[in-house]
Order: structure tokens, then sequence, then C-alpha cells
């Protein structure tokens, strides 16, 4: 059964994801049932958000901002599930994840919703 609203936050996410059963074991997010296939582009991007709210865990994400000199300034931030996610994020994890997901740049183009301008 396809969604009739894109989810734009992990919040929104987990709570259309609720009747699919989602569960967290170790750094894996489960489900019960599969979710509709419209939500997979956006749970391939916004799972770590939804792990996190499951799991009662803090949300990291690394946040590209202002050139300095030839140098990039990176910084590391503790997100809000319910808002989008910052421009400039290239980077998510849950708190105590061995390792950090990528965000497909293409994602900035295809999902723009699911970033903050």
């Amino acid at each position: 059964m396809p969604t009739t609203h894109t989810p734009r936050t992990a919040l929104e996410l987990r709570a259309a994801l609720k009747p699919y059963g989602p569960t967290v074991e170790d750094e894996v997010l489960d489900h019960d049932l599969d979710p509709p296939a419209d939500l997979e582009p956006v749970l391939a991007v916004l799972h770590t958000g939804v792990r996190a709210v499951l799991s009662g865990r803090r949300w990291w994400a690394t946040v590209e901002g202002q050139k300095a000199g030839r140098f990039t300034r990176v910084q590391m931030i503790v997100l809000n599930p319910g808002e989008p996610i910052p421009a400039g994020t290239t980077l998510l994890c849950v708190e105590g994840d061995p390792g950090w997901d990528r965000i497909d740049p293409v994602d900035h183009l295809d999902l723009p919703d699911l970033f903050a301008m």
C-alpha cells in the first residue's frame, strides 16, 4: 500500500513505518513486514534517524560549511529527528555506531525535501 505523504524527517518516517513493525537490533533497522516501495528512497537516507529514535540514542551528522582557504570547514552536530537534515550534511550515524553512513550526493537532488536549505 503506497503512502499518501512522503516523510521529510526521521520522526515522520518512523510514524509512516509504524504499521510495518520497525525494530532495531545492534546497528540494523528491521521490519516485521516489508515497507512500501515508495518509502525505500527516503528510508535509504533517513534509516539512521529512525534507528536513533527507536533506540533512544543521539543522531549525529557531519556538515560541511564555508570554505576556509583551501579547506572546507566540517562540523559534527547532533540532529533533531523532527527536522530535515541540514544542507551540507555528508555523513550520518547513530550514537555508538562503529562507522558513518555516507549520503549519496544524488539524494540531495532527488530528495530535496529531506534537506533544510
